[in-house]
């Protein structure tokens, strides 16, 4: 499996991988969204600040949206 990169700018997630996949995103109350990754760079613009889980593959990351 490819790594992938994730990590947060401003209210936006960024996910890098070399291969296409779907990710999973929880935010602390529970509710999740699984979204398609392409490979590359990927932006996802969430609706909220808050903190958020998110996991690709064998990455898993807790991210700070501000």
């Amino acid at each position: 499996a490819s790594a992938c990169r994730i990590f947060a700018k401003a209210r936006t997630v960024v996910i890098e991988s070399g291969v296409g996949g779907v990710a999973q995103f929880v935010d602390l109350s529970g509710r999740s969204i699984n979204l398609a990754v392409e490979a590359g760079r990927n932006e996802y613009e969430m609706p909220d600040a808050g903190i958020y889980i998110v996991k690709m593959g064998d990455t898993c990351h807790k991210l700070i949206l501000k």
